[in-house]
């Protein structure tokens, strides 16, 4: 990599940054690009967010400016791996950033429609102050090592069985423990891509929302939450995160009514003292509890 005038550039050529994996949407995005995730030509507010979650790294850098990008990824229905190149639109959000043919104030849709790399290469330079390590074209960290399970396996007991993130320790739950990549790079085991994660606290992270919890398992991750002491210090934030999602708006409301926080995965004892029940959320004072069926 070279910069020459404060521009950086690859072996002399200017270069694209985009992220090569498109999961489940790959076919969809080789049938038009327009349906594929979007390359880019400047320093933009998206890669801005990217790098602030920690998932910059799932770009590529490509000097090939045939609008020609490879693309990977997998079938929705079979999982089979599926690769080829498709023509990707461009980032409205670079367009706005360099006022590219007046996009701040016009419609950046039609000029990412007629948007042509060679055209614009002609009057504007590409410019990134932070590049990712990896260069378009290897399929192979996109998905998976044939050795992931001993990886995972070997991290997470080098951690303790402990998640990185609420610190509850699942030595006797390790099934829900999960190791996180935490760049979005499938293929990059280095230690510090990796982050030992409980189901809850993964599910949280980037693109992870469609990740399925069975509810008990969310209150076994509560229970042992609260067994350990990690419950005791409560504020909205983390009482909301730590809840099953189901409960969320009702939780947002009580926040916005200045209601007391409550306690999370409260047990109901009958008068022998022996827990008969655990509800999600109580307010044990005012004697109300929330309970998911």
């Amino acid at each position: 990599m070279e910069t020459t005038g404060g521009l950086l550039s690859l072996k002399g050529r200017q270069v694209l940054l985009y992220i090569q994996d498109h999961g489940s949407g790959v076919s969809h995005a080789l049938e038009d690009g327009e349906n594929g995730r979007r390359f880019h030509v400047a320093d933009c507010t998206t890669l801005h967010t990217m790098r602030a979650r920690k998932r910059f790294e799932r770009y590529v850098v490509t000097n090939s400016l045939d609008g020609d990008f490879f693309i990977t990824g997998e079938d929705w229905q079979t999982g089979m791996k599926v690769e080829g190149t498709t023509g990707l639109w461009v980032c409205q959000n670079c367009l706005k950033k360099l006022n590219y043919k007046g996009a701040k104030h016009g419609s950046t849709r039609h000029i990412a429609r007629d948007f042509d790399i060679g055209d614009f290469f002609s009057t504007y330079s590409s410019f990134f102050p932070h590049l990712p390590r990896r260069r378009a074209g290897r399929s192979e960290d996109e998905v998976y090592s044939q050795d992931w399970p001993n990886i995972a396996a070997k991290y997470k007991a080098d951690k303790d069985f402990k998640c990185e993130d609420c610190g509850v320790n699942l030595r006797s739950q390790k099934r829900l423990l999960h190791v996180h990549h935490s760049h979005g790079v499938k293929g990059d085991n280095s230690p510090g891509n990796l982050e030992a994660l409980c189901v809850a606290c993964h599910r949280e992270q980037p693109q992870h929302k469609h990740m399925f919890i069975k509810h008990s398992d969310m209150q076994t991750i509560n229970r042992l939450r609260r067994e350990q002491g990690l419950l005791r210090r409560r504020n909205w934030e983390k009482v909301v995160k730590s809840c099953d999602p189901a409960l969320r708006g009702l939780l947002e409301a009580c926040k916005q009514k200045d209601a007391p926080i409550p306690e999370v995965c409260w047990e109901i004892k009958d008068e022998s003292g022996t827990v008969i029940a655990t509800i999600e959320v109580a307010w044990p004072s005012a004697r109300i509890g929330v309970a998911i069926s």
